[in-house]
């Protein structure tokens, strides 16, 4: 999967997530994802991404988008 510089996308229809969802592909191996709440660093697959501290990190406040 290739995503662009900055893919967003809000699905209205989609009751399974809180907010916003917006994928940012950072490297080629991996992927930040904003989604319920958390931001997240994983793979293209989904798993965590490897070698990292804390791949999640949650958010306390509301958050509609980030950026890099």
């Amino acid at each position: 999967v290739r995503f662009g510089a900055l893919s967003c996308w809000l699905d209205d229809s989609s009751t399974e997530h809180k907010g916003p969802v917006q994928v940012i592909q950072v490297k080629e191996d991996m992927v930040m994802v904003l989604m319920d709440g958390s931001l997240k660093l994983v793979t293209p697959e989904g798993a965590p991404a490897p070698g990292l501290r804390t791949p999640e990190i949650p958010m306390t406040e509301a958050v509609e988008a980030v950026a890099m």
